[in-house]
């Protein structure tokens, strides 16, 4: 009995049962729209807050990195002027040691006069008994001490890093 009528209002159970799929369908979807919303309004909370922490963080990374490129700027004008200092106080020593230490240039008596000669035996002018020394042009032990300075100079600087850096 119950399938005979079934069979005879099949069209009309079908609409009622696709009806009641349809309706709990939508209530689904509108349960899930209420949560997607309520997850939304709590996501957007949480994005309030943590925009100005992001805002507060990058300023002070920012801060950290001015201060650090500060310490490394003054470092490194401490620097060059303690190499300028250097580079003064050597070439005024330099020059006392170069004075001091300056070989006479014999003339053709053999008096130191300031000047070389000209010699046939190919002599530069050197009195015999330094004639086993080398002889270095002014310019040259002036290139080497400033060599030295910038070295030692470069050194100092190198080193200093590791205090700039804390």
């Amino acid at each position: 009995m119950i399938l005979l009528y079934i069979l005879a209002n099949w069209k009309w159970l079908l609409g009622a049962a696709a009806s009641a799929g349809l309706a709990i369908a939508l209530t689904f979807t509108a349960i899930d729209r209420n949560q997607w919303r309520a997850t939304s309004r709590k996501q957007a909370a949480v994005l309030a807050l943590v925009k100005p922490a992001q805002d507060l963080a990058l300023a002070k990374a920012k801060q950290a990195i001015a201060d650090t490129e500060a310490r490394y700027k003054g470092h490194a004008n401490d620097a060059d002027t303690a190499y300028a200092a250097g580079m003064a106080a050597a070439s005024t020593d330099t020059d006392r040691f170069i004075a001091a230490h300056r070989v006479p240039v014999c003339a053709a008596g053999g008096a130191a006069s300031g000047t070389a000669p000209a010699t046939s035996g190919g002599s530069a002018g050197v009195p015999a008994d330094l004639s086993g020394y080398s002889v270095v042009a002014n310019t040259d032990v002036q290139a080497c001490s400033g060599a030295a300075t910038y070295a030692m100079k470069a050194r100092d600087w190198a080193l200093g890093l590791d205090s700039v850096s804390k």
